[in-house]
């Protein structure tokens, strides 16, 4: 879980442009081990809320999902030597 707030280097008509986002995510981990390791499936969601109304400038809403793959542990295996 997080929270970010960035007040941003842009400002328009002298309004910063100011957003912030809320995630969170789960890791799911393999029901196998390779040599030690698991591999795992990991998704993440966020909200974010970028910008202001005022001075008629944009307000956007944003959602987002994120399904990633960890195979990163794969990279370390080293099979035996018959």
């Amino acid at each position: 879980l997080g929270v970010a707030y960035d007040t941003g280097h842009l400002k328009i008509n002298g309004e910063p442009v100011e957003s912030i986002r809320f995630s969170g995510g789960i890791g799911i981990l393999s029901p196998t081990r390779i040599s030690g390791f698991r591999s795992s499936v990991d998704i993440s969601f966020y909200y974010e809320i970028h910008g202001t109304k005022d001075q008629n400038l944009v307000k956007e809403n944003i959602w987002g999902a994120k399904l990633s793959l960890n195979l990163a542990e794969l990279f370390f295996f080293r099979p035996k030597l018959q």
